[in-house]
């Protein structure tokens, strides 16, 4: 055999066989053969003769990855990488629609929750606000009838005498014993009371009426069960009745529902004595829409401010007699006269004095200059004496102050 004719016959071999590198560049490079494929455990896959030189997969060989960017070239998927991308595919598809069903649940919820209520203030007798422009005044939240549910007005209380107004804490020692202890006091002359709401931080209380707020608290007592109470004596009670509370809780209960729940419960009037005056704006739009008096404090140290506040007061003025916290004082030593003329200066409307007044000569003494005393710590103590047996004591305790305040006074 001539050497030129064995050298043909071994390229054939090769060519046959399909190895060497020779074979194996010329069947990828110019010819359009395919590289020799290989059974893995998913099914055909392309193996790789060298990564200078990419092809795509053939048919069936599963989807070839991209290859590195600007080479126009595709890198073959190895074994095993269609069944980790179709498990990544399906996990993607359950998240997303785990994601969607979750997402409808909250919005089937919320649009429950929100008929919820709906249907609860209608059968309730209350209304959503409807919308007003800016600048339009006061927003009305008033419904059908609503006439007919307004509380007292607060001024009443001092329309015939000077006023007795008791302050006692709702739910101390029990809800049903303060309904016992409104009624006593209403039925021995008080006209008008002051009902605590409890909490957990009364930082314009003295000791007694701490201690008051911790007995309530344990009696189970919040401001739901508050307004439960008002609504309980309202038509018994015959006299305005105010909430004396902190201004936390009706940040919590929500300004325009809290003043609704008033209106409906009758409660005329709201003293919040951890809110400046300045602050009011927030609150005043909501409570006058329902008819109900936001009360304002001047103390003695309110004496640059006592002008301003008293313009601006609606249906009385608290003046707290004395320095300090709450609580019974052997003697009221501060000159609130100069305050009181000032406060003349700048309204009709009526002042009453708290913060000390303890016996009924107190009492006597400020109504010379103010047209109302209110007493706390003394109700309050005599609660924590005698319990829920404490109605008669109160009535008893209450007939005295009116007696004072209905003594003839001298003419000086």
């Amino acid at each position: 055999m001539k050497k030129s004719d064995a050298a043909i016959a071994q390229a054939r071999r090769g060519e046959g066989k399909g190895e060497g590198e020779s074979g194996g560049r010329r069947a990828g490079r110019g010819e359009g053969g395919q590289l020799p494929i290989a059974v893995g455990a998913s099914g055909q896959q392309p193996i790789p003769t060298g990564a200078d030189k990419r092809q795509p997969s053939p048919a069936g060989a599963g989807e070839a990855r991209p290859g590195v960017a600007g080479t126009g070239n595709q890198l073959p998927t190895p074994v095993g990488a269609a069944e980790q991308r179709d498990s990544s595919a399906a996990h993607e598809v359950r998240e997303r629609r785990a994601s969607e069903a979750t997402q409808e649940v909250r919005e089937q919820r919320a649009s429950a929750a929100t008929d919820e209520v709906r249907e609860r203030r209608a059968s309730s007798g209350a209304h959503e606000a409807r919308p007003f422009p800016a600048g339009a005044g006061e927003p009305r939240l008033e419904p059908a009838g609503a006439e007919a549910r307004r509380p007292i007005p607060v001024g009443a209380a001092f329309a015939r005498r000077k006023a007795f107004i008791p302050y006692l804490m709702a739910g101390d020692p029990g809800i049903d014993e303060t309904r016992s202890f409104m009624l006593a006091l209403a039925g021995a002359g008080a006209d008008a009371i002051e009902l605590g709401s409890p909490f957990s931080d009364p930082v314009a209380e003295g000791e007694t009426i701490q201690r008051a707020n911790v007995r309530a608290l344990a009696s189970g007592t919040d401001l739901g069960r508050v307004f439960e109470l008002a609504d309980s004596v309202r038509g018994a009670l015959g006299i305005p009745l105010l909430l004396m509370l902190y201004a936390n809780p009706v940040l919590n209960y929500g300004y325009e529902r809290f003043f609704r729940r008033c209106a409906q419960a009758g409660v005329g009037g709201v003293i919040m004595p951890d809110m400046p005056f300045e602050e009011q704006g927030e609150v005043l739009p909501f409570a006058s829409a329902c008819g109900v008096d936001v009360i304002s404090l001047i103390a003695p140290t309110s004496a640059g401010r006592a002008a301003k506040i008293a313009k601006a007061a609606r249906g009385y003025i608290y003046l707290v007699s004395s320095m300090g916290v709450t609580g019974m004082r052997r003697e009221i030593t501060a000159d609130l006269s100069g305050i009181v003329g000032t406060i003349r200066e700048n309204t009709a409307i009526p002042i009453a004095a708290g913060f000390g007044v303890h016996t009924p000569e107190q009492a006597k003494a400020l109504a010379r200059g103010a047209d109302g005393v209110i007493v706390g710590s003394a109700i309050v103590d005599i609660i924590e004496r005698f319990g829920a047996s404490s109605a008669p004591r109160l009535a008893e305790y209450a007939a005295s102050i009116r007696a004072a305040l209905d003594e003839p006074r001298n003419a000086d």
